[in-house]
């Protein structure tokens, strides 16, 4: 989303010679209104609405090493009732969701970065698939711990890190429908640990990423031990070239999972996920960018077996892949095979424009379509979840200070939906529109 740049201080050196510190404060506002129907979900009612409402502002103090920085994130949903989906994804008011000391320091002449962080901080790590501070969900995930990067001369990135994460609070229906403030809490019987790298950029810009991920949940309703090994290999857009990602994950570990129908815990896990696209940018007006798509995401094949086999996207983001969420994004990163096309361009200067149109299965039709929890455990019913058709264009009306997007969704249903659920099965109509004023 558009930011403008922080209000700083400079730093200045008093008459002892000692450097003093540099301020900064910067924030944004974004109002964004939903409106879905009908609604896809067999729980809910008909049709669906919600005015979010999100604000953040932060704080830094900077010294040559040292830097202390605070997020104060209030996120609100208007327009809810009795029968909206509502979650912690749209409410968590007045949250401080970042506040940690950092050190940077960097070996003579070696132009390399070191940065050091501990205490509560967001985190992009890579494509955002697994690990991910929300964008379009209306709150976002945030971490208790500690981590280490270290930035080289030429592109190469190292990120080390120990977390917990911290749980959304308050989460039953009627705190959240009444926007009501608590200080969230770290899951303590939850450990997210691991490493990612990104090698130096080739002469022909492909670059390379390899990570490994480790989630270990002893929760009361959480019960998992996973470890995720990843694989990115891309190249960035240019135009009059191809461009491409592929990334590969693999999962294994234990975790709880349903077996004929009841819950179990220490079921064997064995997952994995695949992205591939392929688009070229063309040297044209608008600079039009045509991109094939594939994602596969693995479900459970046997629901009598004591195998999961559901993959498990961790503290991912998937608008960016699967379309908007918010109140709508009926499409998750577990078992999940879609294909499809997608076409970006730019129309005018400071404007963006896409348009979409994919088709949704399941991967495994003896699984669930776990968004709404409908399943077949027999897969007579198909894996046809359906077809989206999606819009979207941004506006960046005042540079780094005001920001207007919209976009819309059509969800036609598949013959899974219509055999599971036929109550839902005409499709659905998704719009939003937003407003981002930034300082």
């Amino acid at each position: 989303m558009p930011g403008a740049g922080p209000a700083t201080s400079p730093a200045t050196v008093d008459r002892h010679g000692a450097t003093k510190a540099k301020f900064s404060v910067s924030g944004w506002h974004r109002a964004r209104y939903e409106w879905l129907d009908p609604q896809y979900r067999p729980t809910s009612d008909t049709r669906d609405q919600v005015l979010a409402l999100d604000t953040s502002v932060s704080f830094s103090a900077e010294w040559p090493h040292l830097n202390l920085a605070a997020e104060l994130l209030d996120a609100r949903g208007e327009l809810n009732d009795s029968g909206s989906t509502l979650s912690t994804s749209v409410v968590d008011a007045a949250e401080p969701v970042q506040a940690y000391v950092g050190w940077t320091f960097s070996p003579s002449a070696s132009g390399v970065k070191n940065t050091v962080r501990a205490g509560r901080v967001t985190l992009d790590l890579g494509k955002r698939r697994l690990i991910a501070r929300n964008r379009y969900r209306n709150t976002v995930s945030s971490f208790l711990g500690v981590d280490w990067r270290r930035q080289g001369p030429r592109g190469q990135d190292l990120h080390v890190f120990f977390f917990h994460p911290m749980n959304i609070l308050p989460s039953d229906r009627d705190s959240l429908l009444e926007n009501e403030a608590r200080l969230d809490k770290p899951a303590t019987g939850t450990d997210l640990w691991g490493a990612f790298y990104a090698f130096p950029a080739l002469r022909t810009r492909d670059r390379l990423e390899l990570y490994a991920i480790k989630l270990e949940a002893d929760e009361q309703t959480d019960h998992r031990d996973l470890a995720t090994f990843g694989v990115r290999l891309f190249r960035p857009a240019s135009p009059e070239h191809w461009h491409y990602e592929i990334e590969a994950m693999r999962q294994t570990g234990t975790s709880t999972g349903t077996v004929a129908g009841v819950s179990r815990t220490g079921l064997d896990h064995r997952a994995y996920l695949g992205h591939v696209e392929l688009g070229y940018t063309f040297m044209a007006r608008g600079k039009p960018d045509l991109m094939f798509q594939y994602d596969t995401s693995s479900g459970d094949r046997d629901p009598n077996d004591d195998r999961n086999e559901r993959f498990d996207t961790l503290f991912g983001a998937r608008r960016f892949d699967y379309g908007p969420t918010g109140i709508y994004g009926p499409f998750p990163r577990a078992n999940l095979e879609t294909s499809g096309v997608r076409l970006g361009f730019v129309p005018a200067p400071r404007w963006q424009s896409m348009v979409a149109y994919r088709a949704y299965r399941l991967q495994s039709a003896r699984d669930a379509w776990t968004t709404t929890g409908l399943r077949d455990a027999s897969g007579q019913s198909g894996d046809s979840l359906g077809r989206q058709a999606e819009a979207q264009f941004s506006w960046n009306a005042v540079e780094d200070r005001l920001g207007v997007e919209a976009g819309y969704a059509y969800f036609s249903k598949g013959r899974f939906v219509e055999r599971t659920a036929p109550a839902q099965s005409s499709p659905s109509n998704y719009f939003y529109a937003a407003l981002t004023v930034s300082f």
